[in-house]
């Protein structure tokens, strides 16, 4: 009777996860400020999640690929590439979707020097080619570590006596796994710590401007998350939603609350190792296939980089420069290509790239502290999904029925449809457009102290000039100079409201 209290007292660690990041949501808001210290927790806690990740990521790809023959490898990668394009034209297709729940606003922008600064160049060599391995590893550069592991997976595919390396870096992949586990499990207590730093910290003042995005990009990220990517795979595979959603919480959560799609890879990869086992008859080679769809998918573009074009939509509506339609196809090419580097890099290209200003940037990284943690989660399922399909294809187990696809694609097209359109309506009954640009102008002083002036608002009597001397003269006798100037040329000169007379030439 004991024995069966305390597994039904048991709680779950997703359910454990999600109390702690209540809990600490809590926290930061009653305490505040004071709360600030727990960042430096869960900064240790992602740190140690980390610890594994970048060697459990070489070992992985090395088995996964060694493991292969030459045919399967090449099928493989045509296989994988199908089903990454697949996914990026679904993801692209919701992305679009965004500016119809923006209510019709008006606004404008003012110049900033951001629009004159140097753009950051990236090492696109240093990132992707490893001519020092040591280096990559050193500076976390996954993609050139990435591809020095493929190299030497497919490298071994070809080694007659690779069976010996191919299982001590088997028991290393173990042993790799089980330290992350164990990290896991503290989960809770560095999502407590996170969450509770970062409702602390968060102006209430900042959400509220950019409200708009932030339900959109919540609302919008939550149906792929939770249906149009795990939907796919229920349709193209024997995988139940449960399977898909249910048997990767643990991971999806953690991505969640860490906004690290990196520290759950190794989540990822035995879970998805564990459906293909469940309903694969021969399972190596969906075992394999997982082992380098995973790490090599964290290479491109997922879903949640892919989501950081919509703030490009939305940069275009808050500022009054809204990216048109016929924009779409050279933000669509261009956004994939640079989205291979750093978001924070990508973003200000694809707001220049639109002729968006691009101190827009600053509100990117403001939704960041919020959006951050859908985009991981969005990212996760991605990964998953791209996984599931790439090694139920391999297994042979992906199947195509007409009225299952249709059936899938009427739900989507619903579920987005009330989605997108219960945004507008919501947007557009609570959210007053007052315009304030206006206010700011005429409110604007100027910054020099200025000499004693007088300014006339209508032209004054002409004053008569003297029969002789110099004009310097005669304005150093009278004591005074007069000047002339243009009434209404915002931003040059202008009356404020205060009734002064301002504006850059003044």
């Amino acid at each position: 009777m004991t024995n069966n209290s305390t597994s039904k007292l048991r709680i779950s660690l997703s359910s454990m996860i999600f109390l702690c990041m209540g809990l600490g949501v809590l926290v930061g808001l009653f305490f505040g400020e004071m709360v600030a210290f727990l960042e430096v927790i869960g900064e240790v806690w992602i740190k140690l999640l980390q610890m594994t990740v970048l060697p459990y990521v070489m070992v992985s790809l090395i088995i996964g690929l060694g493991s292969l023959n030459y045919s399967e490898a090449l099928l493989l990668a045509r296989k994988g590439s199908v089903m990454l394009l697949l996914l990026w034209g679904v993801t692209l297709i919701v992305v679009f979707l965004f500016p119809f729940t923006f209510p019709d606003w008006e606004s404008s922008s003012f110049f900033s020097t951001a629009m004159t600064e140097k753009k950051a160049e990236v090492d696109f060599l240093g990132l992707y080619i490893p001519d020092n391995l040591f280096y990559s590893l050193a500076n976390n550069l996954v993609p050139a570590v990435v591809l020095f592991s493929i190299a030497i997976g497919v490298a071994l595919i070809g080694v007659e006596k690779k069976d010996t390396a191919l299982e001590i870096m088997g028991i290393l992949l173990d042993a790799l796994t089980r330290i992350a586990n164990f990290v896991v499990r503290l989960t809770p207590i560095g999502v407590f710590a996170i969450m509770a730093s970062a409702a602390g910290t968060l102006s209430f003042e900042e959400f509220r401007r950019l409200e708009v995005y932030i339900y959109s990009y919540i609302a919008i990220s939550l149906v792929m998350s939770l249906w149009v990517l795990p939907g796919l795979v229920t349709t193209l595979t024997p995988l139940r939603y449960r399977d898909v959603v249910g048997n990767t919480k643990d991971a999806l959560v953690t991505a969640f609350a860490t906004g690290s799609l990196f520290v759950v890879l190794p989540i990822l990869v035995e879970k998805s190792k564990e459906l293909i086992t469940r309903y694969a008859e021969d399972s190596k080679t969906g075992e394999s296939a997982v082992e380098v769809i995973v790490p090599a998918s964290f290479n491109f573009p997922h879903a949640g980089k892919i989501f950081t074009l919509s703030f490009v939509l939305f940069a275009g509506w808050f500022s009054g420069y809204e990216v048109e339609i016929k924009d779409y196809p050279v933000l669509m090419g261009s956004g994939i290509t640079s989205l291979f580097a750093n978001v924070n890099i990508a973003v200000p290209f694809m707001l220049d790239l639109v002729h968006v200003p691009e101190d827009m940037f600053q509100l990117f990284i403001t939704t960041g502290v919020i959006n951050a943690r859908f985009a991981t989660l969005l990212s996760a399922m991605f990964t998953l999904t791209l996984t599931l399909l790439g090694a139920f294809s391999m297994c042979g187990l992906l199947k195509i029925r007409l009225s299952s696809v249709l059936r899938y694609i009427v739900l989507t097209v619903l579920l987005l449809a009330v989605t997108v359109g219960g945004l507008r309506t919501l947007f557009s009954l609570t959210m007053e457009n007052a315009y304030a640009k206006d206010k700011i102008i005429s409110s604007m002083q100027l910054k020099e102290t200025m000499v004693p002036e007088t300014v006339y608002r209508s032209q004054p009597p002409a004053v008569e000039l003297p029969p002789e001397g110099s004009r310097l003269d005669a304005i150093i006798e009278r004591g005074f100079l007069r000047t002339c100037y243009l009434e209404d040329d915002i931003p040059f000169s202008y009356i404020n409201n205060a009734g002064e007379l301002v504006g850059l030439d003044i």
